[in-house]
């Protein structure tokens, strides 16, 4: 209806005819994100419960390849840890920040991709897995954080 504008038929999987290939992962793991994003081949011979890229026929076509969640590391600098969740979690803060810094170097190590979304900004009820807890304080400092995601250090 409206050439302009990218079409997501399903975030993660299961693609039929859209403009992008997301995919999702929330590997603890760096290297296995290396792996995963190695090529389209690995990507599409994913296990582990992962649902097949394409449905219905469907297949490659040369659509921009992206992560569009990915993270969700856990870190509450608080005392409500026993009341929430994380795909991972770390302990301290440098322990969180050691995380998030492989996690990111390993996305930007990936030329298959073309974006990525971390997962998530803020915590929310009981996630506690975003880059801000759930009043939108920095887990980190704010510069920090952008080191990070830059990949500047």
């Amino acid at each position: 209806m409206d050439a302009t504008r990218l079409v997501s038929d399903n975030d993660g999987w299961e693609h039929t005819c859209g403009d992008l290939l997301t995919f999702h992962s929330y590997t603890s793991s760096g290297d296995t994100l290396r792996r995963m994003f190695a090529s389209l081949d690995a990507l599409s011979a994913q296990e582990g419960g992962y649902k097949p890229l394409y449905v219905g026929g469907y297949s490659y076509r040369g659509q921009p390849v992206m992560l569009t969640e990915f993270g969700g590391v856990k870190f509450v600098p608080e005392d409500c840890a026993d009341r929430s969740w994380g795909y991972c979690e770390t302990a301290t803060a440098e322990a969180y920040t050691e995380k998030l810094c492989e996690l990111f170097s390993a996305v930007r190590d990936c030329p298959l991709l073309q974006g990525y979304c971390y997962t998530q900004l803020t915590d929310v009820e009981n996630e506690q897995n975003g880059l801000l807890t759930y009043d939108r304080t920095p887990k980190l400092p704010l510069e920090t954080i952008r080191r990070i995601v830059l990949g500047e250090g």
